[in-house]
């Protein structure tokens, strides 16, 4: 059940039940099985609290609004506590075994979805003001350019430590480049990547299969996805919010998340 808080939260953004486009069918994966090491907490990141409910709330109110076949949330760390936590919600859970990157995560939902061949939207547990409206918006654009791959992305001032968007002469993403690998040149484009995805499942795994995990840290990345999609002759878009304050708020530290409950108080007070 939607708590007070929750409701005026809705209220103020103006999020209601959000049919994308009759007829559309998709899936929603999200990945929540990160221990958030940054927190410095024996809690899971997604259940730290802003304003009395887990940040993961905020993120599977914003899924259920927006009429899906299907909701997966991939655990991990501290997964039981995870799953008692939203046992009463329409969603299903999939476990990952071992944290190996967001890439593993997404690779742990193919046995789950075999035989989906549909779009499925990628979120992070960890983004409680993202809106219904702007997941809808990447979705729509996704459909209408007959993309592989659509990347939620943004534009800021400072890039810091975001992984940067690389384009074609028309627009077509060719790789992101994280800040630690980027060119010069690459480090000046402020055009990043938010981490929100929506992409042709069979595709996706197919590249995420190809990618493997031969790296420092021995993961798989989601990002690899992006230039192996492309490299199978799919196209690869990226869709651009300016809604900054939903999508690259970072809530990596007991600070940033008390200053996300500021954020948030202010909104339920409007």
């Amino acid at each position: 059940m939607t708590s007070d808080v929750a409701y005026k939260y809705m209220v103020a953004k103006g999020i209601a039940s959000v049919l994308v486009k009759e007829g559309v069918s998709f899936k929603f994966i999200i990945l929540a099985a990160g221990k958030g090491t940054r927190m410095k907490s024996s809690r899971a990141k997604v259940l730290h609290e802003i304003m009395g409910r887990p940040m993961l709330a905020y993120v599977l109110d914003t899924a259920e609004r927006l009429e899906s076949s299907g909701i997966y949330v991939i655990v991990g760390y501290q997964s039981k506590a995870v799953q008692e936590t939203f046992c009463d919600r329409p969603i299903k859970f999939i476990l990952q075994h071992e944290q190996l990157g967001t890439g593993h995560a997404v690779l742990c939902a193919a046995s789950e979805l075999s035989g989906y061949s549909g779009d499925v939207v990628i979120l992070c547990g960890d983004v409680p003001f993202l809106r219904p409206e702007t997941v809808r918006g990447l979705i729509q654009q996704h459909i209408a350019r007959k993309a592989a791959l659509s990347v939620l992305t943004t534009i800021v001032d400072d890039p810091g430590h975001y992984g940067r968007v690389i384009k074609d002469g028309k627009g077509n993403i060719l790789k992101i480049a994280e800040d630690k690998d980027a060119t010069p040149d690459e480090k000046l484009i402020c055009e990043v990547n938010t981490g929100i995805y929506c992409a042709k499942f069979p595709v996706l795994i197919d590249a995420l299969r190809r990618a493997g995990r031969d790296n420092v840290q021995g993961e798989y990345y989601l990002t690899d996805a992006v230039h192996l999609i492309k490299e199978m002759g799919h196209r690869v878009i990226s869709v651009i919010t300016d809604r900054q304050d939903e999508v690259i708020m970072g809530i990596n530290s007991m600070a940033e998340l008390a200053r996300a409950e500021e954020m948030m108080r202010m909104i339920s007070d409007k």
